[in-house]
């Protein structure tokens, strides 16, 4: 959300300052689902970019279109980032086996979150930002990505701050709603390569 590009459920406030709030569907919802249906037709993971809430559910919407289409498939499409879920979404991510891909080391209540999304969205959707624990605990399956070249490539930073929802390598103490944490057997601990498809076709696959 700080370059304010994102697309909400409800109404933003209006920002102070001299940024304008831009809330522009990049990628527009009717035209989604008919091209991730066909991308699915076709065997492709289809890997989708969603700030805010609105937009995660156009991209479950897509999903939820393709496999109606299409039917089930072994196709694991991703929705990036997810900074804001809408609550009625969260469980969808299992329902559709959609998996979430989140940039765990934003998690945290630094500057950005509290200068420029905390004027704009209020206290109430800011404590639901990357809300990778309620994704988890309603069987979700969780991936995490890194947005390198943007920020740290360091999956243990990134870890660290899923565990603890604070700055893993500076001072500050605060939390950013430690109801989202995941303990580290979530985020590592019982982590173990299961199968790994390379163009589609099975090239690993752990023993039962």
């Amino acid at each position: 959300m700080h370059s304010t590009s994102r697309r909400e459920t409800r109404p933003l406030r209006p920002r102070l300052g001299r940024m304008r709030i831009a809330t522009l569907l990049c990628a527009v919802a009717a035209c989604t689902a008919p091209e991730v249906t066909r991308f699915d037709a076709l065997g492709l993971q289809v890997h989708m970019h969603a700030i805010g809430d609105r937009a995660a559910r156009a991209g479950l919407d897509a999903v939820a279109a393709a496999r109606a289409r299409n039917g089930p498939s072994d196709n694991r499409h991703h929705i990036a980032h997810l900074q804001l879920i809408d609550a009625a979404d969260v469980p969808r991510f299992a329902a559709l086996d959609v998996t979430a891909n989140f940039q765990s080391l934003w998690a945290y209540p630094d500057t950005w979150i509290k200068e420029i999304n905390l004027p704009v969205v209020g206290h109430e959707r800011v404590e639901r930002m990357y809300p990778i624990g309620s994704v988890h605990r309603a069987g979700g399956r969780l991936v995490g990505g890194s947005d390198w070249s943007v920020s740290s490539v360091d999956p243990l930073e990134a870890i660290e701050t899923a565990v603890r929802r604070a700055d893993a390598v500076g001072t500050g103490q605060e939390v950013l709603n430690e109801a989202e944490r995941v303990d580290l057997a979530t985020k590592i601990g019982e982590v173990r390569v299961l199968l790994t498809l390379l163009d589609g076709e099975v090239v690993y696959e752990a023993e039962p």
